[in-house]
């Protein structure tokens, strides 16, 4: 099994960060109700991310290219 490094997590954490950022940026500055299955969907694959972090780089590229 993959072992998550200190590293690695602060890698995702980071770019989970960058993800909420980016999409706040390129959209509105606040988040409403328009907002929310996106940032469900986040919520919900984060820990995924964080258990597997070899497909992070991969999740993250995708979701920025929507």
């Amino acid at each position: 099994m993959f072992e998550l490094n200190n590293k690695d997590r602060k890698k995702i954490d980071a770019c989970y960060q960058s993800l909420q950022n980016y999409y706040l940026k390129s959209n509105k500055k606040q988040l409403d109700f328009d907002d929310k299955p996106f940032i469900n969907l986040l919520d919900l694959l984060y820990p995924i991310i964080r258990k597997h972090p070899y497909f992070s780089n991969d999740f993250f590229a995708s979701a920025v290219e929507l």
